[in-house]
Formats: C-alpha cells, sequence, structure tokens
C-alpha cells in the first residue's frame, strides 16, 4: 500500500486523471487564424492548460494552407472534431446563446463550453474547475500578444523575401479586396484615394525608401489605380499577387519584415504589422461600421493612422 501511495504522489494529476487543457477553435483565414491562435497562447499560459488548436472551421477559401505553416504551431495538438454530430450540436448551441442567453451561461458552465467575451472574462473562464474548456470567437485584441513573453513566429520553410536584410529600404503596401468586395457596406474597400495618400504621406516624410511591394489579391485593380503613379516615382514597384494554391503564411512574413508598411483593413496586414517593428500606415477606423473599436484601442500608439476613404 505504501508502494503505490508514493506512486500516486509522484505522478503528476495530468498524467492520472488526463490533462487540464485549453481548446481554441480556430476560424477565417490566416489573420484571423493567428489572432486566435494567440489567444489561446496567453490563456494557456495564465491558467497552466495545455493548449489545443481546433481547425474545423479554418477557412478554405482563401488558400488551401493555414497557421500550421508556422514551426510554433506545428508543435501543438491539433483536432478537426471530424464527426457530423459536433457541428450540429455546436449551431444548436450557437443559436440558444443568441436567443437565451442566460440560459447558455449555465450550459457553458456545465459543459465546459465558452464564447469569447474580453480579455479579463476569457481569463476567468479558464480558472473553471473542469479539466478540459472550449473557447471559440474571434479574440481581435492586440492585448493577447502583448502579454505573452517572446511570442514569435517562425516559417517552417523560409524564403528569401521573408528574411529582413532582404526588404532594406522596402515599402510593402498590403491591398485586399476580392471578399471584401462583397462586404462594402459592412466592412468596406479602402479606396484608391486613400492608397495614394498613404504612399505620399509616407514618400515625404521618410527617406530609406528605394522600393515599392504591392501585396495584393486584386493585381487588375492595382495596375488601374495604383501603378498610374510609377512615372511620378523615381523608385521601382513589384507585385506580389496571392494564389490560393501558395502559402500566404511566406506573404504574411514577408510583408511583416518590410521596415515601411501600408496596411489595409485586413487582420492580415495589421497583425503582421504589429509583429515586427517598423514605420507603419494604418487606415482609421479598420471597418466602415467601427466594429473594431477593441482592435483599434490596443494597436501601438506610433502606428501613423490616415483616416479612411471607403469605395462606394
Amino acid at each position: 500500500m505504501r508502494k503505490f501511495l508514493r506512486i500516486i504522489r509522484s505522478k503528476s494529476p495530468c498524467v492520472l486523471f488526463g490533462e487540464r487543457r485549453i481548446e481554441v477553435r480556430v476560424t477565417g483565414g490566416l489573420g484571423n487564424q493567428l489572432f486566435v491562435y494567440f489567444a489561446g497562447l496567453h490563456l494557456s499560459g495564465v491558467s497552466g492548460r495545455k493548449l489545443v488548436l481546433n481547425m474545423k472551421q479554418a477557412s478554405r477559401s482563401h488558400s488551401l494552407y493555414d497557421l500550421r505553416s508556422f514551426s510554433e504551431v506545428s508543435e501543438l495538438r491539433i483536432v478537426n472534431n471530424p464527426l457530423p454530430r459536433i457541428d450540429v450540436v455546436k449551431k444548436i448551441f450557437d443559436s440558444l446563446r443568441y436567443r437565451l442567453p442566460r440560459i447558455s451561461r449555465i450550459f457553458d458552465r456545465l459543459f465546459g463550453t465558452y464564447y469569447d467575451q474580453n480579455l479579463k472574462v476569457n481569463e476567468l473562464y479558464t480558472d473553471s474547475p473542469r479539466k478540459r474548456i472550449k473557447l471559440s470567437g474571434s479574440f481581435q485584441d492586440f492585448s493577447y500578444f502583448d502579454r505573452i513573453q517572446n511570442a514569435t513566429l517562425t516559417l517552417i520553410s523560409p524564403t528569401l523575401k521573408s528574411n529582413p536584410s532582404q526588404n532594406e529600404g522596402i515599402l510593402g503596401i498590403h491591398v485586399r479586396r476580392g471578399d471584401f468586395l462583397s462586404q462594402k457596406i459592412a466592412h468596406g474597400c479602402l479606396a484608391a484615394q486613400w492608397y495614394h495618400q498613404a504612399i505620399s504621406s509616407l514618400l515625404s516624410s521618410t527617406n530609406g525608401i528605394n522600393k515599392l511591394r504591392i501585396y495584393t489579391n486584386d493585381d487588375a485593380w492595382v495596375h488601374k489605380n495604383l501603378l498610374q503613379l510609377c512615372p511620378e516615382l523615381p523608385i521601382p514597384i513589384e507585385i506580389m499577387k496571392f494564389d490560393s494554391e501558395e502559402d500566404p503564411a511566406f506573404s504574411f512574413m514577408s510583408f511583416a519584415n518590410c521596415p515601411y508598411r501600408i496596411c489595409s483593413n485586413s487582420t492580415f496586414s495589421l497583425l503582421a504589422t504589429k509583429l515586427f517593428p517598423g514605420v507603419s500606415v494604418v487606415p482609421y477606423p479598420y471597418n466602415r461600421l467601427g466594429n473594431f473599436r477593441v482592435l483599434e484601442e490596443s494597436s501601438p500608439k506610433d502606428w501613423i493612422r490616415i483616416p479612411s476613404i471607403w469605395e462606394d
């Protein structure tokens, strides 16, 4: 009996009774996926829980790839919830959460399944006595990233353009259109006039820029609306077009490593800009309806904010 008790004491509770873990549901394209990842990284750290990523709802409409292109993420446990009945249960709870919020909170506590509220509330959720809890939502708040010590992202297969030394003097410009064209009223598409103002502002105030590199999913629009600046600019312009068959993580890191950046109203470029130091210009507000207030308030104060001009 004494020998058995010694074995019990020597084993951690995780080994004997199952690990304490937090599972976050990854959604959307690469930018949104990374916001979920950094939130999960912070919440797992403050709660002492193992982080698990559920990739079932990661978007495949933008790209065939996801955030597992980063080595830090590839080391984590990934689940996919392949059973259809799990999706049905989620839809029922999502409907219940919207129609009967008070009752849904009771079920949330019972099953350890929570929806993103804000950083402080989410930290309270992780204090649940349950061994396993699940969180879903967008987590679009830079405060999670700010609370993580030594947070990094490293490509599993780096490219030359993701190397900072290859990007000296480059002004990276992110032009996001594509699916935003169907969301002009709610989210908005930045007008060419806004990009003209941002480019002129940065070129007039900075001496180190020797090349423009435009990252876009609409190169036809770029040729029509931005390349008309070519005769007026004494520096070369390069276009990097997004392709669904290419890994967006390469463009993400390439843009992030540009020392000068102009962001679109997209979490892709905003988070890439947050990751690395540099001179950054961002639209303000981040979307047409002004729904990104938490993200705007948690953004670095040294970002240059130029009032957004929206396309009709």
